[in-house]
């Protein structure tokens, strides 16, 4: 795309096509990605737990403020799909954004659930988006909900409530007053707004092998997110003084750093669609640095990705 513009106006590019972009280390990349992929689906698949409707279990709303080791979600959360100006939609390419693996149910009577660990769905930042005019929480390996309004975070478990009542908002003078109202009522037991109890099931035909008695197992429902989410307009040539970008993985977002001290800082992967191709060129020929170790790559490279998906 950027030749055939060059092209037009006449004018040479500043940089070459192999010197932004290194196809076979960008193909060694996707292939590993892909087989990666494949192999969380499959994991995915496999832990899958198909629940009839004559399931002989015990069943019950508790009140639970720490999030298990491993829970279930009871049915699908919804596709989410980003609106962008010109009435084009795009989803994301990684599964591990929003999307869940859609599974053809072998008859009406069948509810697929999703496993789901402390490691993969804790909680690492929210705030409030000016720009969208919702809320956006962002979970470890790279999950993003969006609520309309802080109210609609109630739909969420109580472990994930406390979480939020135990963070700090990452822009809070623009909503500190619901950052007040859900540490109000994390401390005095949710008074007023009650958030979902996840319910306690107790197999009456499945024994814990360590206990001896009935396998217990968590279950929520999807909470009440928004699905359809429209990407940010365009902005202005912004990084013409661009020194670097890199991955914070303590709260999700990646920060684009330049010589005047400015940062741009992004919670969404897919809000780098903001950018014009001038600064998408740069943040292309420029790969995000991550911390010591590499710790968290793959929830840095969900930004990468992004970036070279805009610029394509």
């Amino acid at each position: 795309m950027m030749k055939k513009i060059c092209a037009k106006i006449e004018i040479e590019p500043m940089f070459s096509f192999t010197e932004i972009f290194d196809f076979q280390a960008f193909k060694e990349e996707e292939t590993h990605r892909k087989k990666k992929e494949a192999e969380a689906k499959k994991r995915r698949l496999e832990s899958t737990e198909k629940v009839t409707e004559g399931d002989d279990s015990d069943e019950e709303e508790m009140d639970r403020d720490e999030m298990p080791s491993r829970f279930i979600e009871w049915g699908l959360e919804e596709e989410v799909i980003y609106e962008q100006e010109n009435g084009e939609t795009l989803t994301p390419q990684h599964p591990e954004w929003f999307r869940r693996e859609r599974e053809k149910l072998p008859d009406f009577y069948q509810v697929v659930t999703v496993e789901k660990t402390e490691a993969t769905d804790k909680i690492i930042s929210w705030m409030y988006s000016n720009i969208k005019g919702m809320f956006v929480v962002k979970r470890r390996g790279g999950v993003i909900q969006y609520f309309r309004t802080g109210y609609d975070q109630f739909s969420l478990p109580r472990w994930d409530i406390r979480e939020l009542g135990r963070l700090d908002m990452l822009n809070p003078d623009n909503s500190s007053l619901f950052e007040r109202i859900i540490a109000k009522e994390c401390k005095r037991g949710f008074e007023l707004f009650k958030p979902k109890r996840p319910r306690r099931r107790v197999s009456k035909t499945t024994k814990d092998p360590i206990t001896g008695k009935g396998k217990v197992t968590w279950v929520i429902n999807p909470a009440k997110v928004v699905t359809r989410i429209k990407l940010p307009d365009e902005v202005p040539v912004c990084l013409n003084n661009f020194k670097k970008w890199f991955y914070d993985s303590h709260i999700g977002e990646a920060v684009i750093q330049s010589n005047e001290n400015e940062d741009i800082k992004i919670l969404d992967p897919m809000d780098v669609f903001m950018f014009g191709l001038s600064d998408l060129t740069v943040l292309n020929a420029n790969r995000i640095n991550v911390g010591a170790g590499n710790a968290n790559l793959e929830e840095a490279m969900l930004f990468q990705r992004a970036a070279e998906r805009a610029w394509n």
